[in-house]
């Protein structure tokens, strides 16, 4: 992922040939990404009705919150991401 003018604001990688019937996460390994101080965890999600996956981040004592690009480092950034979803 080309982060280089990237504007500020949260992640999402449209573009899943198919919309979500219900929630799904995966598992993602990532280079150049900041988590929030509380973070505990950056998961790939799918949610119902969308065909595009958004980072969330768990945070300690709070519900999950969508990652940022100012998270990432200037320049480029690595996303692995394996996650199922189904379709109708």
């Amino acid at each position: 992922m080309n982060t280089t003018g990237m504007g500020l604001g949260n992640i999402y990688i449209q573009g899943l040939p198919f919309q979500a019937n219900g929630e799904a996460r995966g598992v993602v390994i990532t280079s150049n990404f900041t988590p929030a101080s509380n973070s505990i965890s950056l998961a790939p999600t799918v949610l119902n009705n969308t065909s595009y996956i958004s980072l969330h981040e768990g945070i300690t004592g709070s519900t999950r919150i969508i990652a940022n690009s100012s998270q990432f480092a200037s320049g480029s950034a690595d996303l692995y991401i394996n996650l199922t979803y189904q379709t109708d």
